[in-house]
């Protein structure tokens, strides 16, 4: 009877917008709700205590529960179906949507607003099974279990599923949390049942029982807000007529959220008094709270009824007695009687949804269609899973790299560019080594040069510390030096030897002459380098690193860096190195010596070198597996490629150092060459060079001496007297000579000496140069090109008996990537549930 009854409100729909009706509620069953597709629904909305769930009870004609106060604690999901055939039995199927966890920790307050924050937080949604029941009398109990389910939330769920409602109760409702946002769905089928869907929300409430409790305010009025906000539902206002209407904040909240799709309501109205209908009426009339779709009345069973028990008819046919025979019901307000009642109520709810339906429907259907296409091209879009070939798959990709990293390393007609970068690089290191050769550096003056003669001449104050391995220290102008083009102040720098230093590499310790004292000079700091990183799109792909501890890398700028001796210092280095006074005799160990200190610099270059030549070859092999192992980010095998990649390119940086420290140490080591020819060449040509610039500095400082002289002539003999003659006398004495041969060198020894220390290393360095070249192209051409696949056919485990295995364990795919494929094959069979749906109504 009270399915009959429920169902007369649909009588008044055509069979056209009947079968809309039954569309929408089979989409809703279909899940097309869980993609973000809204469909047409009721919301009902109210007070606390405004009659609601009487008015939902009525409509659906299921009970729901009832406690002193708020009934509906959470929000109350119930769609109503017809069966598929008329024998069907009555089902109600429960389900729980957690869309949000109970977190008491992240309760903050409001200074401004005084209110806690809500200790809900937000995840992803879940909806499990609750309870399938197929008595009706149980519906009542079962959604107490429902909500107690929902309103303990530290509690696990099943344990009021497995006792329906009998569970100990927790507080003085039987409730952890007086309001939850989480759902209590059911699904009612049955034969001759509207096809409706009601959303039974909290009664919005004003004041709480304590200041911590405030956030439940928000909370129930932003359950409303939520649901009535959505453009496909309409709105049933559940007013009152215990309150007066302008009491009541779910009225201003319908009118401000959706006025135009708000159906009012008026409950309880055997609870006016005589002379209180005004405001009712004047409500009625739409001269007041006017809402588009005007206000119905229904009157609901009482407490007394309800402990009578009497059924859906009965309380159907005494509301229909009270509007006929009560006041002002049946005579002033007897034109109104088409919107008395529960069944007027109804039938207008389903005609309007009905229209609401008919309205949205096309964008419905519209937006189904977008979405099935849209998944459609999501699912093509991703890798195949893998097939039964996996070996095979494996072995292709390995070929592909090495094939790709064999061209771009080697290079061919098409692509040269890494052997182009090398060369690139190669020069640069070739122009580096050329800016460290020894040059010389000359003076002004010749009081300049022999405030140097007396520097070095007089013995020093302090030993200077010993030393425990033959590093340059930096050094500044006038010096074997590696600094930036820095000018300083004037004064000549100088070189002393420390004591003990014979038959060693000179330890440098500088010392800056001025007219007042000789100050000490604190070299700059250099930069250590400890690593390098090559950074790219994928992150940090290889540290090259550290490098050796005994050679620091020197980071500096190879375009000014000056390596420059003075005569006076390098026949100081001559004289503190020798063991045999043998007058105008040079022993060899200071040429070797003054050699050394110029290879010394070389180590710094040698090794930025190294590390430039590295970093292209990173660089070059990131591309290739980038290009090649792209489509596999997420599976095993990428990052297992990339790690043996990384580890080849590590070993491969280790192998160049220590070749190239093996080239250094050579070098320093055996100052020797068979390379007669070049070398007294460069010798005879160096000798030239250096003693024409010698030859042009002394006409230089003789005529700076001459301007000076016949200054100090104009000036007075007292000045002439301190000028002392101007010329160097004792070790560094020097005469002017006859016209023949006007000036007589004592520094030509030293000028030999630095010819031949510069003739040295251009021969030494053209061939270290070599070496290093095809060090460097072998090590990349050969050793490194035919490590990387055997490495990679080892450390992949290619050639174990269970290789198949293997390579299925390596093509593994994403696991992302695999969840986002079942979840698109979910909504693509979703999607295409409501396409065969929209293709039935078409039909």
């Amino acid at each position: 009877m009270a399915e009959a009854s429920a169902d007369s409100g649909l009588a008044v729909l055509g069979g056209g917008m009947r079968r809309m009706v039954d569309l929408v509620n089979r989409l809703r069953a279909s899940g097309i709700e869980d993609l973000g597709l809204p469909l047409p629904r009721i919301a009902v909305v109210g007070n606390q205590s405004a009659g609601k769930s009487s008015l939902i009870e009525a409509i659906s004609g299921i009970k729901v529960p009832r406690y002193t106060g708020t009934c509906t604690r959470c929000p109350l999901e119930i769609n109503l179906s017809e069966a598929s055939h008329p024998r069907d039995s009555w089902h109600c199927h429960i389900s729980l949507r957690f869309k949000k966890r109970y977190d008491p920790d992240t309760v903050s307050k409001n200074t401004s607003t005084g209110r806690s924050s809500s200790p809900w937080v937000e995840q992803k949604a879940e909806q499990v099974a609750f309870l399938d029941i197929v008595d009706k009398s149980q519906v009542e109990r079962a959604l107490v279990a429902a909500q107690q389910a929902v309103l303990n939330p530290s509690r696990n769920w099943r344990e009021y599923a497995r006792e329906m409602g009998k569970g100990v109760k927790d507080g003085e409702d039987g409730f952890e949390v007086k309001f939850s946002p989480n759902v209590v769905c059911m699904d009612i089928t049955a034969p001759d049942l509207p096809n409706l869907a009601f959303i039974d929300l909290p009664g919005l409430i004003q004041t709480t029982e304590s200041e911590s409790e405030n956030y439940l305010i928000d909370l129930v009025t932003g359950l409303a807000k939520e649901y009535i906000n959505q453009p496909d539902c309409l709105i049933l206002l559940a007013l009152t007529m215990k309150d007066d209407a302008v009491n009541q904040s779910a009225a201003r909240i319908a009118h401000e959220y959706g006025e135009e799709r708000t159906i009012g309501a008026l409950t309880k109205p055997d609870t006016v008094g005589p002379g209180e209908y005004d405001q009712w009426v004047n409500i009625l009339r739409g001269n007041s709270h006017r809402l588009k779709h005007g206000y119905f009345v229904t009157k609901q069973p009482n407490q007394e009824q309800l402990n009578q028990k009497i059924d859906h008819a009965q309380a159907r046919a005494q509301e229909a007695e009270f509007f006929a025979k009560s006041e002002p019901w049946a005579t002033d307000l007897q034109d109104l009687q088409h919107r008395f009642g529960t069944q007027a109520l109804q039938s207008y709810l389903a005609k309007e949804l009905g229209e609401l339906i008919k309205k949205r429907l096309p964008d419905v259907i519209k937006l189904i269609k977008e979405q099935h296409a849209e998944v459609k091209e999501k699912l093509v879009a991703l890798p195949p899973p893998p097939t039964d070939n996996q070996l095979f798959l494996v072995y292709n990709l390995i070929h592909g790299f090495n094939a790709s990293l064999n061209k771009h390393l080697l290079g061919d007609k098409d692509n040269n560019e890494f052997p182009h970068a090398l060369r690139q690089n190669t020069d640069q290191f070739i122009r580096s080594l050329g800016s460290v050769r020894p040059t010389l550096k000359v003076f002004e003056t010749f009081k300049e040069e022999n405030d140097v003669v007396r520097m070095l001449e007089t013995p020093r104050k302090e030993k200077d510390r010993s030393h425990n391995n033959a590093h340059l220290q930096q050094q500044h102008e006038g010096s074997p030096s590696l600094r930036k083009g820095k000018k300083y102040q004037q004064g000549p720098e100088v070189h002393t030897l420390s004591s003990g230093d014979e038959g060693t590499v000179a330890h440098v310790k500088k010392r800056k002459v001025t007219n007042e004292a000789t100050v000490p000079i604190t070299p700059k700091k250099l930069k250590r380098v400890d690593e390098r990183k090559f950074e790219n799109s994928l992150g940090v792909f290889l540290v090259i690193g550290p490098l050796p501890p005994e050679s620091p890398l020197i980071v500096f700028f190879f375009d000014i860096i000056e390596h420059k001796y003075n005569l006076p210092q390098i026949r100081h280095i001559i004289d503190s190195t020798a063991t045999a006074q043998i007058p105008g005799q040079v022993d060899p160990k200071a040429i070797e010596n003054l050699i050394k200190e110029t290879i010394y610099l070389w180590r710094p270059i040698l090794e930025k070198f190294i590390a430039d030549s590295a970093q292209l070859l990173n660089r070059r092999v990131h591309n290739c597996f980038v290009e090649n192992f792209e489509t596999y980010k997420k599976s095993p095998i990428f990052v297992e490629v990339y790690t043996i990649l990384q580890n080849q390119l590590k070993e491969s940086y280790e192998r160049l150092n220590e070749a190239g420290a093996r080239l250094w140490n050579l070098e320093v080591n055996q100052i020797c060459t068979l390379n007669d020819e070049d070398y007294k060449k460069h010798i005879s040509n160096h000798s030239r060079i250096l003693k024409e610039r010698r030859k042009r500095n002394l006409l230089e400082q003789n005529e700076h001496r001459e301007q000076q002289l016949q200054a100090e002539n104009n000036g007075g003999s007292s000045r002439k007297r301190k000028l002392g003659g101007g010329g160097m006398n004792g070790a560094g004495g020097m005469a002017m000579g006859s016209d023949d041969n006007p000036m007589d060198d004592p520094y030509s020894k030293e000028i030999d000496v630095l010819a031949e220390v510069r003739a040295y290393s251009e021969v030494a360095q053209k061939r270290f140069i070599d070496n290093v070249y095809m060090t460097v192209r072998f090590e990349i051409a050969t050793v490194f090109l035919k490590a990387v696949p055997v490495a990679l056919d080892r450390d992949l485990g290619l050639q174990r008996p269970d290789s198949s295995q293997v390579c299925a364990a390596l093509l593994v795919e994403d696991p992302q990537k695999e969840k986002e494929r079942g979840i698109l094959l979910q909504r693509s069979e979703q999607l295409s549930r409501a396409m065969e749906e929209l293709c039935r109504i078409t039909d």
